[in-house]
């Protein structure tokens, strides 16, 4: 029981850590890395909530969320189709939810 506590904890550190210290393409590649770490499906996750419920999970609009996801298709990062969200380019994923932003 300790341990599953502990492990909720770290999550909700990191969440708060996120969402203070990223913005939010940074946000959203954190998210769905999370996601398809946590089911165990590397290539593709499957969005099980609304565009309107996500963008407040990460703390932005249903209109920005929607820009990123198009901009992240554009720079080859994901490919998106209704909630089928494919993971392209795993490492400049992670590169994006290390640093919090795009650029160097």
């Amino acid at each position: 029981l300790l341990a599953v506590l502990s492990a909720h904890l770290r999550q909700l550190t990191s969440q708060v850590e996120s969402l203070a210290l990223k913005e939010v393409p940074g946000r959203l590649a954190a998210y769905l890395l999370y996601l398809a770490e946590e089911r165990k499906s590397p290539g593709t996750v499957t969005l099980d909530t609304s565009k309107a419920h996500l963008a407040s999970m990460l703390g932005t609009t249903p209109e920005t969320l929607s820009r990123i996801f198009s901009d992240m298709a554009e720079r080859g990062l994901v490919g998106v189709d209704r909630r089928e969200v494919t993971l392209l380019d795993q490492e400049g994923l992670q590169l994006l939810a290390e640093r919090g932003r795009y650029g160097a």
